[in-house]
């Protein structure tokens, strides 16, 4: 058999291989000799089988490189691809040849899923990640033809908690409204105000604000990594109303004042890119100190709970990047300025 080679370039190891007229191309972005000995040891079993039929994770290492293809091994698709694949997926199937998997199996990785420690079941939520990851497993399977079509679908048992979101009574909306020192207060007042995910408003840069709307372009995850946001409907431009411009002028004119200006809106207290690990570490005080349940993505949820029963649906979807139904909205399209009115006649009426 051949030997791998590593490409430099890609930064991975390749080896192709033909069998009965059929080539097929192994690759690993793993370094050194053991993402060698993982191209081999793919590539002999495809070899030995005659056709493709690798193990389970043989085909999940190959679908985990796509995720990062495509979207960088930092993305959070990836994370949670990885981590709930190996947690549930490969202690029940990682063996079996994936031709011989049946929905049935599957299934057992959903029904069996536990947390590491404790007896508490896993949330509804928490099982739903599990079973849209093996959903897409199988897919990437059948179209890279490892498998035949699976009849039936993946089920959540039932029994399982549906979590709920904190979300703020009126009153710890004034608590949290009322002008503080701390230095992030303006971000997390935002994040009340417009519904934004805490990376996005995190993620804001001055080139993002054109004194009426706000474009999230980008989001600052956990790990102080910048990512393109959550999902495709992540990036979207949001109407601000008086008070929220008010507060991002502010903002910046603080940070030109201190730092002759910073590229970040919400900088750290240097003027960089400010860490979500820190800037939450911040939040638990200045909650504790006013009585403010929950952490700053509570405050995405009390926005969309504020709102949800005056603005049209459509419409909050649109703001808050759930849906990819108002396309029109956002970066998608055209930008309709009737609706940024409506959206901030919602916003105002809520917020007297």
């Amino acid at each position: 058999m051949a030997t791998p080679i590593w490409n430099e370039k890609e930064q991975r190891w390749t080896l192709r291989i033909s069998v009965n007229g059929v080539t097929h191309k192994f690759t690993s972005v793993e370094p050194g000799e053991r993402g060698k000995r993982k191209v081999l040891k793919s590539a002999r079993a495809y070899g030995h089988h005659g056709s493709k039929n690798p193990t389970v994770a043989e085909v999940r290492e190959e679908w985990l490189e796509e995720i990062e293809m495509k979207l960088g091994i930092h993305s959070e698709s990836y994370r949670q691809a990885e981590s709930l694949s190996r947690l549930f997926i490969l202690p029940k199937l990682g063996r079996m040849r994936i031709f011989d998997v049946r929905m049935k199996d599957w299934q057992r990785c959903i029904n069996d899923a536990r947390p590491k420690k404790g007896k508490e079941p896993l949330s509804k939520k928490y099982l739903s990640n599990i079973r849209a990851n093996i959903n897409l497993l199988i897919k990437y399977a059948y179209e890279n033809e490892y498998t035949d079509p699976l009849r039936g679908s993946l089920y959540i048992p039932a029994g399982h908690p549906v979590v709920g979101k904190d979300i703020l009574d009126p009153d710890a909306v004034k608590r949290l409204l009322e002008p503080s020192e701390e230095w992030f207060w303006g971000a997390w007042v935002l994040m009340v105000l417009t519904g934004c995910r805490p990376g996005e408003i995190y993620g804001l840069q001055k080139g993002d604000y054109n004194g009426m709307t706000i474009t999230i372009r980008r989001a600052i995850n956990d790990q102080g990594r910048i990512t393109e946001g959550k999902n495709r409907n992540a990036q979207r431009i949001i109407p601000l109303h008086p008070f929220a411009r008010d507060l991002i002028n502010k903002t910046i004119e603080r940070n030109d004042e201190l730092f002759g200006g910073s590229k970040w809106i919400f900088c750290d207290t240097k003027g960089a890119m400010c860490s979500p690990h820190n800037v939450r570490k911040r939040w638990t005080k200045f909650a504790a100190d006013r009585h403010i349940p929950g952490t700053p993505y509570s405050l995405r949820h009390t926005f969309v709970s504020m709102v949800k029963t005056t603005m049209p649906e459509p419409l909050l979807k649109a703001l808050v990047g759930h849906s990819a139904q108002m396309d029109t909205i956002g970066v998608y399209g055209h930008h309709l300025d009737r609706d940024d009115q409506e959206a901030v006649g919602y916003i105002q009426e809520v917020f007297k």
